[in-house]
């Protein structure tokens, strides 16, 4: 093996030069195709948005409608998603009277009708934090009938937080189409970012 004094010093530093560089394209591509697969995770997010006693943000670039009265108060779409998979996110606003919990709200929300078709098996609760305070969470997927012989796959991810004066807030990511491995890390960074009103 050459000894490092054999080699000019012009030589020698070209070398290093040839090496930091090398490390240095490594190291950005391992950026760019971690950032390029997290895709939703650093998204970028609107302006808070009041919905009752809670603050709550979207993805930039959904289409975003706020509905003064009715139980969904908040709703953003998708405005394009690669693939063609829309996506559509809703919050569920109320004031109880009586003593419920999340998962009583989640069961509320997600008993609405609808044109499901078959459940399947995907459906569970986990606990989550919202806003500081522990919350539920419920995945469920189901296909859906578009056309008369046309069906599509649906995941609906939901959660729901009750503060202690009875103030529910529940959040649902509705993804239609082939499942997305960045539809989890999104709605885990929706509900993180939730925030009790000052």
């Amino acid at each position: 093996m050459a000894k490092w004094w054999e080699y000019p010093a012009w030589r020698r530093t070209v070398l290093q030069v040839t090496m930091w560089a090398l490390l240095g394209a490594t190291l950005g591509m391992a950026a760019m195709v971690s950032s390029y697969r997290s895709g939703s995770i650093n998204a970028k997010y609107s302006a808070p948005i009041a919905c009752g006693k809670y603050v709550v943000r979207v993805p930039l670039g959904w289409k975003i409608v706020l509905h003064p009265t009715g139980p969904v108060r908040v709703e953003a779409f998708e405005q394009k998603r690669v693939g063609g998979r829309p996506r559509r996110l809703q919050f569920y606003e109320r004031q109880l009277t009586e003593s419920v919990t999340a998962e009583d709200v989640l069961l509320e929300i997600n008993a609405q009708p609808g044109s499901i078709l078959r459940e399947d098996d995907t459906s569970h609760l986990q606990d989550v934090r919202i806003a500081g305070m522990n919350g539920t969470m419920f995945v469920r997927g189901y296909t859906r009938m578009v056309a008369i012989i046309s069906l599509v796959p649906v995941i609906e991810y939901s959660a729901a937080v009750v503060s202690p004066d009875g103030a529910s807030l529940a959040v649902k990511l509705v993804c239609e189409g082939d499942p997305d491995d960045s539809d989890p890390a999104l709605f885990g960074e929706l509900i993180g970012r939730i925030k009790l009103a000052d």
